[in-house]
């Protein structure tokens, strides 16, 4: 993609009004990464999927995000059903 439209080519990120930087994709990404991810939580952000059930989702499962976001109010971006989240890094794929 970067060779035929040049520059950084298309990045994609994902944001809300009231937390604008949730996701971002980098420059530094590969074309196969851009093209199936939305790339990387940012500074500060830590994100779960959450079952129906509001439970912590499996690697493959499906699920609902949620969020805590530190430009965002607490009332917004942590609701009380979400559980703690991991100490973990998110990362954009799960481990194989």
């Amino acid at each position: 993609m970067k060779a035929e439209i040049g520059g950084a080519g298309i990045i994609s990120g994902y944001g809300l009004t009231e937390a604008p930087i949730v996701v971002m994709g980098s420059t530094k990404d590969t074309d196969e990464k851009l093209s199936t991810t939305e790339g990387r939580p940012g500074p500060g952000v830590e994100l779960l999927i959450v079952t129906s059930e509001g439970k912590r989702a499996g690697a493959g499962e499906e699920g609902r995000y949620a969020s805590r976001v530190p430009r965002s109010s607490r009332a917004i971006s942590t609701p009380r059903s979400m559980p703690r989240p991991s100490t973990r890094r998110a990362t954009s794929a799960p481990a194989t």
